[in-house]
C-alpha cells in the first residue's frame, strides 16, 4: 500500500539522517557544534564521510518516497516538497562553509530555504489536512528550534545551533508521520489500486486481442 510504503521509506530516511548525526556526535564530541551546528561536522573528513552517507541516504529515500506519490491534488504538493528537500539536503552536504565565501553563502542559503520550506509545509498540512493539537505543538517545536538556531548564527549568539537544528527536524518529522493517514487517505489508496487494476486489465485485454 502507498501509505505504508511511504511511511517505511521516510522512516528509513530519518533513521539514516539522525543515526549519522548520533554517530558523529558520539564519535567526535565537540562544543564547536553549539556555534556552527551540524555544518561543523561537514568540514572535517573523519566526520564528513559518515554524515554524508546519512545525508545522501536520507535524500535518496525521500526522493524515492516522493516519486511514488501521485502528481494529483494536494498530494502533488507533498511530492514536490519532498523532492525539493532531497535536492537541498544534497546541496547542504556538499557545500562546506570553510571552502570560501561562495560555499559559505550557498550553504547558509540552502539551509535557510530548507527550514522555511519545511515550516511552510507543516503549516499547509495543519491548515488543510490535520488541524490537531499534536501538529500545532510540532509547529511550535519547529519555531522554537528555528529561533534557537537563528539566535545562534552569530558567533556571539546563544550558542545552541546544533540543538535548535535537531529540535526543528524532529518536530517536522513527527508532524509528517502523524499526518500521513490524512495526506494519503484510504480513499486515495483505493482509487489508485483500482486504477492500477484497470490499467493492468486493459493491457492484458489488448495483448490478447
Amino acid at each position: 500500500m502507498l501509505r505504508s510504503r511511504t511511511q517505511e521509506r521516510l522512516l528509513a530516511a530519518d533513521i539514516a539522517l539522525f543515526g549519522a548525526l548520533l554517530l558523529v556526535a558520539i564519535w567526535y564530541p565537540t562544543s564547536a557544534i553549539d556555534g556552527y551546528g551540524i555544518s561543523y561536522y561537514l568540514t572535517h573528513l573523519d566526520t564528513f564521510v559518515p554524515l554524508a552517507i546519512g545525508f545522501v541516504t536520507c535524500a535518496a529515500l525521500s526522493w524515492r518516497a516522493a516519486s511514488d506519490l501521485p502528481a494529483i491534488g494536494g498530494i502533488a504538493i507533498l511530492r514536490r516538497a519532498l523532492q525539493l528537500m532531497s535536492i537541498l539536503l544534497i546541496g547542504i552536504c556538499f557545500t562546506p562553509y570553510t571552502w570560501g565565501t561562495l560555499f559559505d553563502w550557498t550553504h547558509q542559503t540552502l539551509g535557510s530555504i530548507l527550514f522555511v520550506e519545511q515550516l511552510i509545509v507543516s503549516g499547509w498540512v495543519w491548515w488543510r489536512y490535520e488541524r490537531s493539537w499534536f501538529n500545532a505543538a510540532m509547529i511550535v517545536v519547529q519555531i522554537v528550534g528555528g529561533v534557537m538556531a537563528l539566535l545562534s548564527l552569530p558567533n556571539d549568539g546563544i550558542m545552541v545551533l546544533f540543538q535548535g537544528e535537531v529540535i526543528f527536524q524532529i518536530g517536522f518529522s513527527l508532524l509528517l508521520f502523524h499526518s500521513l493517514s490524512r495526506l494519503i487517505p484510504d480513499e486515495l489508496e483505493a482509487s489508485l489500486a483500482h486504477g492500477s487494476r484497470h490499467d493492468s486489465g486493459y493491457g492484458t485485454a489488448s495483448a490478447s486481442s
